[in-house]
Protein backbone atom coordinates (compact mmCIF):
# COMPACT_ATOMS: atom_id res chain seq x y z
CA UNK A 1 0.00 0.00 0.00
CA UNK A 2 0.91 3.67 -0.34
CA UNK A 3 0.12 6.15 1.72
CA UNK A 4 0.60 10.24 0.26
CA UNK A 5 -0.28 13.27 2.17
CA UNK A 6 1.08 16.78 2.19
CA UNK A 7 0.34 17.37 5.77
CA UNK A 8 3.19 15.35 7.73
CA UNK A 9 0.95 14.71 10.83
CA UNK A 10 -2.06 13.40 8.90
CA UNK A 11 0.13 10.97 6.61
CA UNK A 12 1.95 9.78 9.92
CA UNK A 13 -1.63 8.82 11.54
CA UNK A 14 -2.66 6.61 8.41
CA UNK A 15 0.65 5.16 8.43
CA UNK A 16 0.29 4.45 12.57
CA UNK A 17 -3.82 3.44 11.70
CA UNK A 18 -2.88 1.01 8.91
CA UNK A 19 0.00 -0.42 10.02
CA UNK A 20 -2.05 -2.76 12.45
CA UNK A 21 -4.95 -3.47 10.34
CA UNK A 22 -4.35 -7.06 9.39
CA UNK A 23 -3.19 -7.73 5.38
CA UNK A 24 -2.32 -4.03 5.59
CA UNK A 25 1.41 -3.47 4.59
CA UNK A 26 2.64 0.06 3.74
CA UNK A 27 5.61 -0.08 1.26
CA UNK A 28 5.81 3.60 0.60
CA UNK A 29 4.60 6.65 1.47
CA UNK A 30 4.55 10.20 -0.89
CA UNK A 31 3.65 13.81 0.31
CA UNK A 32 3.32 14.75 -3.44
CA UNK A 33 1.65 13.86 -6.64
CA UNK A 34 5.16 13.33 -8.61
CA UNK A 35 6.30 11.47 -5.86
CA UNK A 36 3.24 9.80 -6.29
CA UNK A 37 3.89 8.65 -9.60
CA UNK A 38 7.37 8.11 -9.07
CA UNK A 39 6.36 5.31 -5.88
CA UNK A 40 3.72 4.19 -8.88
CA UNK A 41 5.70 3.46 -11.14
CA UNK A 42 8.84 1.59 -9.29
CA UNK A 43 6.98 -0.38 -6.62
CA UNK A 44 4.00 -1.29 -8.19
CA UNK A 45 1.61 -1.11 -5.21
CA UNK A 46 -1.92 -2.52 -5.29
CA UNK A 47 -3.87 0.17 -3.66
CA UNK A 48 -3.14 3.99 -2.64
CA UNK A 49 -4.55 5.82 0.01
CA UNK A 50 -4.09 9.87 -1.38
CA UNK A 51 -4.70 13.17 -0.21
CA UNK A 52 -7.14 14.82 -2.93
CA UNK A 53 -5.21 18.34 -2.83
CA UNK A 54 -1.52 17.99 -2.92
CA UNK A 55 1.41 19.72 -4.51
CA UNK A 56 2.26 18.78 -8.57
CA UNK A 57 -0.71 18.43 -10.23
CA UNK A 58 -4.84 18.60 -10.31
CA UNK A 59 -6.22 15.27 -8.40
CA UNK A 60 -8.01 14.27 -11.33
CA UNK A 61 -4.98 14.25 -13.60
CA UNK A 62 -2.61 12.80 -11.22
CA UNK A 63 -5.14 9.61 -10.46
CA UNK A 64 -5.54 9.36 -14.23
CA UNK A 65 -1.18 9.46 -14.76
CA UNK A 66 -1.33 6.61 -11.46
CA UNK A 67 -3.46 4.27 -14.12
CA UNK A 68 -1.60 4.98 -17.05
CA UNK A 69 1.42 3.64 -15.14
CA UNK A 70 -0.26 0.95 -13.23
CA UNK A 71 -3.72 0.15 -14.81
CA UNK A 72 -4.31 -2.25 -11.98
CA UNK A 73 -4.21 -0.01 -9.40
CA UNK A 74 -6.59 0.34 -7.06
CA UNK A 75 -6.98 4.42 -5.58
CA UNK A 76 -8.86 5.64 -2.64
CA UNK A 77 -9.00 9.47 -2.33
CA UNK A 78 -9.12 10.99 0.85
CA UNK A 79 -10.38 14.98 2.08
CA UNK A 80 -11.12 17.12 5.02
CA UNK A 81 -13.88 17.92 2.96
CA UNK A 82 -16.63 16.65 0.63
CA UNK A 83 -15.65 18.19 -2.60
CA UNK A 84 -18.11 17.55 -5.22
CA UNK A 85 -17.73 18.32 -8.07
CA UNK A 86 -13.72 17.13 -7.64
CA UNK A 87 -15.12 13.85 -6.11
CA UNK A 88 -16.78 13.64 -9.45
CA UNK A 89 -13.44 14.63 -11.32
CA UNK A 90 -11.41 11.83 -10.04
CA UNK A 91 -14.15 9.05 -10.03
CA UNK A 92 -14.18 9.62 -13.64
CA UNK A 93 -10.63 9.37 -14.27
CA UNK A 94 -10.52 5.96 -12.16
CA UNK A 95 -10.33 6.17 -8.33
CA UNK A 96 -11.86 3.43 -6.71
CA UNK A 97 -13.24 5.45 -3.32
CA UNK A 98 -13.39 8.55 -1.52
CA UNK A 99 -13.24 9.51 2.42
CA UNK A 100 -13.19 12.15 4.27
CA UNK A 101 -10.86 12.82 7.04
CA UNK A 102 -13.35 13.36 9.61
CA UNK A 103 -14.47 9.50 9.37
CA UNK A 104 -14.19 6.72 11.97
CA UNK A 105 -11.06 4.82 12.02
CA UNK A 106 -12.70 1.95 11.69
CA UNK A 107 -14.35 2.84 8.10
CA UNK A 108 -10.62 3.49 6.43
CA UNK A 109 -9.87 -0.48 6.62
CA UNK A 110 -13.00 -1.19 5.90
CA UNK A 111 -13.13 1.40 2.56
CA UNK A 112 -9.72 -0.33 1.71
CA UNK A 113 -10.61 -3.68 1.60
CA UNK A 114 -13.62 -3.41 -0.04
CA UNK A 115 -12.14 -1.63 -3.16
CA UNK A 116 -9.41 -4.61 -3.10
CA UNK A 117 -12.63 -6.84 -3.50
CA UNK A 118 -13.37 -4.52 -6.22
CA UNK A 119 -16.25 -2.47 -4.67
CA UNK A 120 -16.67 1.22 -5.15
CA UNK A 121 -16.52 3.11 -1.68
CA UNK A 122 -18.28 6.00 -0.82
CA UNK A 123 -19.76 7.97 2.15
CA UNK A 124 -23.74 8.98 2.09
CA UNK A 125 -22.57 13.03 1.63
CA UNK A 126 -20.33 12.60 -1.72
CA UNK A 127 -22.37 9.46 -3.11
CA UNK A 128 -25.37 12.06 -3.32
CA UNK A 129 -23.16 14.95 -4.35
CA UNK A 130 -21.80 12.31 -6.98
CA UNK A 131 -25.61 10.87 -8.49
CA UNK A 132 -26.92 14.62 -8.62
CA UNK A 133 -23.66 15.50 -11.03
CA UNK A 134 -23.97 12.37 -13.08
CA UNK A 135 -27.84 13.65 -13.82
CA UNK A 136 -27.32 16.55 -14.47
CA UNK A 137 -26.90 17.13 -18.65
CA UNK A 138 -23.50 18.66 -20.50
CA UNK A 139 -23.36 21.66 -21.91
CA UNK A 140 -22.66 21.38 -25.72
CA UNK A 141 -19.56 22.50 -27.13
CA UNK A 142 -21.53 25.56 -28.17
CA UNK A 143 -22.99 26.63 -25.16
CA UNK A 144 -19.36 26.16 -23.84
CA UNK A 145 -18.22 28.83 -26.40
CA UNK A 146 -20.66 31.16 -25.24
CA UNK A 147 -20.24 30.32 -21.59
CA UNK A 148 -16.63 31.30 -21.86
CA UNK A 149 -17.45 34.74 -23.85
CA UNK A 150 -19.93 35.54 -20.87
CA UNK A 151 -17.22 34.94 -18.54
CA UNK A 152 -14.86 37.15 -20.37
CA UNK A 153 -17.45 40.34 -19.60
CA UNK A 154 -19.04 40.33 -23.23
CA UNK A 155 -23.00 41.27 -23.93
CA UNK A 156 -25.48 39.47 -25.73
CA UNK A 157 -25.12 41.30 -28.20
CA UNK A 158 -20.90 41.30 -28.25
CA UNK A 159 -21.46 37.48 -28.47
CA UNK A 160 -23.97 37.32 -31.24
CA UNK A 161 -21.69 39.32 -33.03
CA UNK A 162 -18.82 36.79 -32.29
CA UNK A 163 -20.87 33.89 -33.36
CA UNK A 164 -23.04 35.23 -35.67
CA UNK A 165 -26.14 34.48 -34.57
CA UNK A 166 -28.92 36.92 -33.05
CA UNK A 167 -29.14 37.76 -30.02
CA UNK A 168 -32.50 36.27 -29.60
CA UNK A 169 -30.44 33.28 -29.85
CA UNK A 170 -27.87 33.86 -27.47
CA UNK A 171 -30.61 34.21 -24.50
CA UNK A 172 -32.32 30.68 -25.83
CA UNK A 173 -29.14 29.38 -25.31
CA UNK A 174 -28.11 30.98 -21.94
CA UNK A 175 -31.67 29.93 -20.78
CA UNK A 176 -30.85 26.47 -21.85
CA UNK A 177 -27.35 27.16 -20.09
CA UNK A 178 -28.53 27.92 -16.87
CA UNK A 179 -31.31 25.33 -17.26
CA UNK A 180 -28.42 22.78 -17.42
CA UNK A 181 -26.39 24.55 -14.73
CA UNK A 182 -29.13 24.65 -11.92
CA UNK A 183 -28.72 28.24 -11.62
CA UNK A 184 -30.48 31.87 -12.35
CA UNK A 185 -28.48 34.12 -13.80
CA UNK A 186 -24.83 34.59 -15.14
CA UNK A 187 -23.06 35.05 -12.17
CA UNK A 188 -24.36 31.68 -10.96
CA UNK A 189 -23.59 30.12 -13.75
CA UNK A 190 -20.01 31.48 -14.46
CA UNK A 191 -19.51 30.42 -10.41
CA UNK A 192 -20.82 26.74 -10.93
CA UNK A 193 -18.96 26.10 -14.67
CA UNK A 194 -15.58 26.95 -12.67
CA UNK A 195 -16.50 24.39 -9.57
CA UNK A 196 -17.27 21.81 -12.44
CA UNK A 197 -14.11 22.60 -14.55
CA UNK A 198 -16.30 23.82 -17.74
CA UNK A 199 -14.26 27.35 -17.37
CA UNK A 200 -11.44 27.73 -15.78
CA UNK A 201 -9.53 30.81 -14.58
CA UNK A 202 -7.14 30.78 -17.39
CA UNK A 203 -9.98 31.24 -19.90
CA UNK A 204 -11.16 34.73 -18.72
CA UNK A 205 -8.66 36.29 -17.43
Amino acid sequence: MLIADDHTVVREGLIAILSKTPRMTIVAEAWSWPGVLAKVDSLRPDIALLDLRMPGMDAAEGVAAARRIHPALKIVLISAFDYGEDVYAVMQAGANGFLTKDCARVEIPLCLNAVMEGKTWLPPGPAAQLAARIQSPELTGRQTEILEMVAEGKSNKEVSRAMRITEGTVKVHLTRIFRKLGVEGRTQAIRRALERGILRFSKII
